[in-house]
């Protein structure tokens, strides 16, 4: 088994032979089993079972995040959720030993607020997923549902004490960490070689590859370096009528429905080899319904795109009229009349979307008459595309070159520290 080794902290960790059998399928074992050790502190396998249910659950979740069908019950899953929690309570447990090497305690407040902390938090999983299942389950009470979320998180490790345990550890590491550097200091020369070194490398990487510059911002990395021709813009989009989307989602579905209906045919098509000819002729009309399928519903959405465009024009061409009135409010007319969900959530709430020449990521119409604005506070006339009708403000212009040093300071500072 693979052991993980603190060297910063010398501590020795101490794997016991049943430590390579850290969850059994079943839940009666002795939770008392001790699995490892860690500078003589014990680690239980009862304890080792929560933490294991809650990563295994959230790798589970990851993969689905991204499209991906994944069991629980799969071996290697298993296998790396066993190590991981293996080493979140190795961590842990060489941080307690820490924290009491160093004299360090959590004050009653602290205590309180990681108990208040762990409830809310608790509290907020079950608010979330609570309304999700009664989504789906009308019936329900809130009672039930509450009673059917708290067993599921239960089933997962999502439990109040594991919650709890977490913050604490939490707590406790950030303590340890203000302990760590209070004396230490990052001094003004070395931040200056970090900023310039910085500077020089954005400076290459944006001119070799313009469009990483917005994948940085959009990822939160530390900017020091601007390139020129990005500019931020609002979208008010007034979009097709519920019900008219409606068909065109139930469309598009259909659409990739289909999609996957054709690959799965070509594949089996491949897969059968030289087929006979009257094989070949059901091949062939099942690829011809498919075709006659997607020609169906790509008319379909059409017309219905056709028929909501009418719908919205005048509502599109009176959000236009205001938009260009003297002294009005963008983004109270987004609130009111918009319906592009991105604009309500940040930075693009406050910023608007990052665009420029190189960017790719949004419909040639949208994108045109965004970079057609000549100056920031202009508006465009009514944009037609596939959604419906956009009024776009030019939100700012991003200036080119350096980021002032004294902008970034304090950032660079917390990332030296923490190096």
């Amino acid at each position: 088994m693979k052991k993980r080794a603190f060297a910063a902290l010398a501590m020795a960790v101490l794997f016991t032979v049943s430590g390579c059998k850290l969850i059994e399928k079943d839940l009666s074992v002795d939770a008392k089993t001790v699995i490892a050790e860690v500078a003589g502190q014990p680690i239980t396998k009862g304890e080792a079972q929560g933490v294991f249910n809650a990563t295994l659950s959230q790798y589970v979740s990851l993969y689905q995040a991204y499209g991906i069908s994944i069991s629980a019950d799969d071996e290697a899953l298993q296998s790396d959720a066993k190590q991981a929690a293996l080493d979140t309570l190795t961590a842990q447990r060489v941080s307690d030993i820490q924290f009491e090497t160093r004299g360090l305690s959590l004050a009653e407040d602290e205590l309180k607020k990681i108990q208040t902390d762990s409830e809310e938090s608790y509290e907020s999983a079950l608010a979330s997923n609570i309304e999700t299942l009664k989504l789906s389950n009308t019936s329900l009470t809130d009672e039930a549902a509450r009673a059917q979320i708290i067993a599921a998180l239960d089933a997962q490790g999502l439990t109040k004490e594991y919650i709890l345990e977490m913050t604490r550890a939490a707590a406790i590491e950030d303590k340890l960490y203000e302990d760590a550097v209070k004396n230490v200091t990052v001094s003004d020369d070395e931040i200056q070689a970090e900023y310039d070194t910085r500077v020089l490398g954005q400076k290459d990487s944006y001119a070799a590859a313009p469009t990483q510059f917005g994948t940085d911002l959009t990822n939160g990395e530390l900017i020091v370096y601007r390139p020129g021709g990005y500019r931020y813009v609002k979208n008010l989009l007034i979009g097709m009528p519920e019900d008219i989307q409606t068909q065109i989602d139930e469309a598009n579905d259909s659409l990739y429905t289909n999609s996957y209906n054709r690959i799965s045919l070509e594949q089996q098509i491949a897969e059968y080899g030289d087929a006979d000819e009257a094989t070949q002729q059901l091949f062939n009309g099942l690829l011809a319904d498919i075709d006659a399928s997607d020609a169906e519903q790509n008319a379909k959405i059409a017309d219905l795109r056709r028929q909501g465009k009418e719908q919205i024009l005048s509502k599109a061409e009176n959000v236009l009229s205001l938009a260009k009135a003297p002294g009005a409010d963008f983004d109270t007319l987004i609130s009111s009349y918009g319906t592009d969900s991105g604009m309500t959530v940040e930075p693009a709430q406050t910023n608007g979307y990052l665009i420029s020449e190189e960017t790719t990521t949004y419909v040639a119409p949208f994108h045109d008459a965004s970079m057609a604005l000549g100056a920031p506070g202009d508006i465009s006339d009514l944009v037609e595309t596939d959604y419906g009708y956009h009024i776009i403000l030019f939100s700012s212009e991003i200036p080119e070159g350096e980021v002032p040093l004294a902008e970034v300071k304090d950032a660079l500072a917390s990332e030296l520290l923490d190096a």
